[in-house]
């Protein structure tokens, strides 16, 4: 006797396209503080670093662009402070143009010392790290130490992550890179 096999109706295959994005909200944006030394006066401190200060600024920006990108394929969004933080008055006008652009995550370089309790990134809820470039005589990385005892002082919570480094380009891509890739994982 042979049995015979019922042919199974073929199944229908449901139109099924990915979403181009699956994340559900607005992806974090990445801002950076170009802070300075706030000191005028005779010796000008303040404008001898501006420039160097923001080319750090758009440098890290470059190398987060290029080489970071959102779940659809996107770039990430970054935004940089309209000028150099060396007061508490620049540093509230960053804090609010960041508010408005919905930054989550903050980036704060200096080649030099600031006045950690004036310039560092106040807002409890972002993630913050630090650059300190150690390439002039004013080390960045004294900034480091000084932002966490603030922090410390105040009671704001341990969010800041300290990178240092010496003025060795790839090493600050690759810090920098690998920094952002795991502030972006939180999300």
């Amino acid at each position: 006797m042979v049995i015979k096999k019922r042919a199974r109706k073929p199944k229908k295959r449901r139109n099924v396209t990915m979403a181009e994005n699956r994340y559900v909200g607005s992806y974090p944006v990445i801002g950076i503080r170009p802070t300075i030394d706030g000191r005028k006066g005779v010796l000008d401190v303040r404008g001898s670093l501006e420039e160097q200060t923001m080319n750090m600024a758009k440098n890290a920006a470059k190398l987060f662009e290029e080489n970071l990108r959102y779940s659809n394929g996107e770039p990430v969004k970054v935004v940089i402070a309209d000028s150099t933080i060396g007061r508490v008055g620049e540093s509230a006008a960053c804090a609010d143009k960041f508010r408005k652009e919905g930054v989550d995550i903050t980036l704060t370089v200096t080649p030099c010392w600031c006045y950690g309790s004036e310039t560092m990134d106040m807002d409890p809820t972002t993630i913050k790290a630090v650059w300190g470039l150690n390439a002039t005589e004013r080390p960045g990385a004294v900034y480091l130490a000084s932002v966490l005892a603030t922090h410390a002082q105040k009671g704001l919570p341990e969010a800041v992550r300290t990178i240092t480094m010496l003025n060795h380009p790839g090493n600050i891509q690759t810090c920098l890179t690998l920094h952002l890739v795991m502030c972006l994982k939180v999300f």
